[in-house]
């Protein structure tokens, strides 16, 4: 959604276009209102269609973000050894899925991983998942996903568009 502000300044009149979506915030000053509104149109398709990655595209595969995450961040946490053991199994026994670029990875791909574990064993990785997506620098580790639990196994869901 954008916003048009009027804005006057020493030099004359001004239009500020500030953009909102997927949680990616932009802004931008131009002359007119029109020239704010062709980039704010623009924009909100950009960050659409790179599904609220600012624009960025993912350079990191999945498990550069994991290796990162054992050793920076989960050597501060309690149950360190746990989450990296649990990492490092991950990674040896996916590696097809840990050498998709973050960008890449989709919910169908996580689901396929889900499926293949015992119902049991997945909840306890999911909240890993969380933890490395801060790591990655980026919210939103797997764009178009959300992790859901409802007085019930943990599961992944495809987050629907808006």
């Amino acid at each position: 959604m954008a916003t048009f502000t009027k804005r006057k300044t020493k030099d004359g009149t001004v239009w500020k276009a500030e953009v909102a979506r997927l949680g990616v915030r932009d802004s931008r000053t131009f002359d007119t209102k029109a020239e704010a509104a062709a980039w704010a149109t623009e924009r909100e398709a950009d960050i659409l269609a790179n599904q609220g990655r600012d624009g960025k595209p993912a350079k990191r595969t999945l498990r550069q973000v994991i290796e990162r995450y054992t050793e920076e961040v989960a050597p501060t946490k309690p149950g360190a050894r746990w989450e990296q053991i649990r990492l490092k199994a991950f990674l040896r026994d996916t590696p097809d899925l840990a050498d998709l670029l973050v960008g890449e990875i989709t919910s169908d791909d996580m689901g396929k991983w889900r499926d293949a574990r015992l119902a049991g064993k997945v909840a306890g990785r999911m909240g890993i998942w969380s933890a490395c997506g801060w790591a990655s620098g980026s919210s939103r580790p797997c764009p178009g996903m959300a992790w859901r639990s409802r007085s019930g196994p943990l599961r992944i869901t495809a987050r629907r568009s808006m």
